[in-house]
């Protein structure tokens, strides 16, 4: 501590009066010199500068505790309010860039706007694929929007008679303005399974073109549930079918699961199992998640008791990923 004395004389009775004037310590204010608690860029509840302390804390420029404000530059703890750049903990709200705890998102990229977690895309495994069909032959579904890594077309395919549609059977099967992708028909016995039904299917990762690229689905889905709809004769199997490989094998078939009639059904990878008369290299489940392909098959019948008939307008109107 510093003591100044001054003397100032008398001009009237020669006293000389003493005055002492004391200087206030020098002592520096408390508060960090441009770090508080909390976070540093918009990671926790601190916000995007820093937190309870901000750009000068406790003590600053040239008032109790900031420049203008108590505890920072113009609020308290932060540059604009309390604890950050603007809000309550962060750039503009309680906790992070945008929201608390997250720059965008609850746990995912980007939806929704905000919430608590996260980081800036959206969770991608939550759309119903069909309503993202494009293309000249509203067929084709594209990685963006997010579709849990899915890319690829839905098509009709056959054993070259049991569908009467689309005709040809090259033709697409998914209308502009419906919900669905669909095809038409009848299945029949046949002993040599020679007319082994027909169906709709869905590449799982493919290149666009008609030279396009097929290979094994890479993304988060353990499997789909698929809504099928339309009439069906009473008993009618349907196989939802995952391809192994961009081909079937031929004279086999992919690994598959049966249903009966139409509904909604989940199948995981995992359920779609090879029938026992296919051995060998005439089936082979898929390996974890690389499915190449989604189908959803009616089958014709090979024996006595095997249920089939006309089905109409039998469409796919919903595929939405699984991923727990």
């Amino acid at each position: 501590m510093k003591t100044a004395f001054r003397f100032v004389p008398s001009f009237i009775s020669g006293v000389a009066i003493v005055t002492f004037a004391f200087l206030a310590p020098n002592c520096q204010p408390t508060g960090g010199d441009a770090a508080g608690s909390g976070g540093n860029t918009a990671t926790g509840n601190g916000g995007s500068t820093h937190s309870n302390g901000g750009s000068n804390s406790y003590g600053g420029a040239t008032g109790n505790g900031g420049a203008t404000g108590n505890g920072g530059a113009t609020g308290n703890g932060g540059a604009t309010g309390n604890g950050g750049a603007t809000g309550n903990g962060g750039a503009t709200s309680s906790g992070g860039a945008t929201n608390n705890g997250g720059a965008t998102s609850a746990g995912g990229s980007t939806t929704p706007t905000s919430g608590t977690g996260g980081s800036t895309a959206a969770a991608t495994c939550t759309t119903d694929l069909m309503t993202l069909r494009s293309g000249t032959d509203n067929n084709w579904i594209p990685t963006s929007p997010p579709t849990c890594g899915v890319q690829g077309s839905i098509y009709a395919y056959s054993d070259g008679s049991t569908c009467t549609s689309p005709s040809p059977i090259t033709a697409s099967a998914c209308a502009s303005g419906t919900t669905g992708c669909c095809i038409s028909g009848a299945t029949v016995l046949d002993t040599t399974s020679a007319k082994w039904g027909c169906g709709l299917g869905l590449d799982l990762n493919s290149s666009a073109g008609a030279s396009a690229t097929k290979s094994a689905y890479a993304g988060a889905a353990k499997g789909f549930k698929i809504t099928i709809t339309g009439t069906v004769a009473t008993g009618q199997k349907i196989r939802i079918m995952y391809g192994s490989a961009a081909t079937d094998p031929a004279s086999g078939t992919a690994p598959y699961k049966e249903v009966t009639g139409v509904g909604t059904y989940s199948v995981l990878f995992s359920d779609a199992t090879c029938p026992t008369w296919a051995t060998g290299d005439k089936c082979t489940v898929v390996s974890g998640s690389g499915a190449y392909s989604l189908k959803v098959q009616l089958a014709g019948g090979s024996a006595t008791g095997d249920v089939v008939g006309a089905f109409s307008n039998v469409c796919i109107t919903s595929i939405v990923p699984i991923t727990n």
